[in-house]
């Protein structure tokens, strides 16, 4: 959830989760990790370096801010580091709600979202409630529950019980706007196909 310092368009930043037991958990994560140059760290373990520019790295941080003034908690992190570069805390939020700006946009930051909801269905319409759909991820012990939770995900992958699932035989891309198209997968080969339309007017 919070690889590559969020970085990345398929990150979970956005987690749905019914009553709040995976809070600790996330923030356990958060708190573990080594805020540094990863290559100034002398062993392998869990580290987070800086984002891409200090701009981006201010950015997340308004978006914190104005989470926070909607009502949002902060439960990890929120405040950039205390060090040269372009470094923000692993940050966690709390009562984020579906209409809050931190839900609806891509942070592009070391942010998760934490959601509650009280039924599939509210998980679905949540989940599907921004202009967004590069990935989707579905945790439970009930495959009858996973799969009808994938078909309804407005999504071009849904990942089932695992993150950052399938290789260049999968077809990868978005809805909405994260995408129209697909890399990877036998989708990925039309791009290298060339159609001719050949129209004959026959007399008659």
């Amino acid at each position: 959830m919070l690889a590559q310092c969020g970085i990345v368009g398929c990150i979970s930043r956005r987690v749905i989760v019914f009553g709040a037991a995976i809070v600790p958990a996330r923030v356990g994560v958060a708190n573990s990790l080594s805020l540094k140059p990863g290559i100034d760290q002398a062993a392998f373990g869990p580290t987070m370096g800086a984002m891409v520019s200090e701009a981006q790295r201010d950015r997340a941080v308004g978006m914190i801010c104005a989470a926070q003034e909607e009502g949002a908690g902060i439960a990890a992190g929120g405040h950039k580091a205390n060090i040269p570069g372009a470094f923000l805390e692993p940050t966690v939020l709390t009562d984020v709600l579906p209409e809050m700006s931190i839900a609806q946009e891509e942070v592009f930051g070391p942010v998760v979202s934490v959601l509650k909801f009280s039924t599939d269905g509210e998980a679905i319409q949540i989940a599907n409630g921004t202009p967004f759909g590069l990935v989707g991820g579905v945790f439970t012990r009930d495959l009858d529950r996973a799969t009808s939770a994938a078909r309804q995900l407005r999504a071009g992958q849904v990942f089932v019980n695992e993150w950052y699932a399938g290789g260049v035989e999968t077809p990868f891309g978005g809805f909405g706007k994260s995408g129209y198209g697909r890399e990877k997968g036998r989708e990925a080969l039309w791009n290298y196909v060339q159609t001719k339309n050949i129209a004959i007017k026959l007399q008659g």
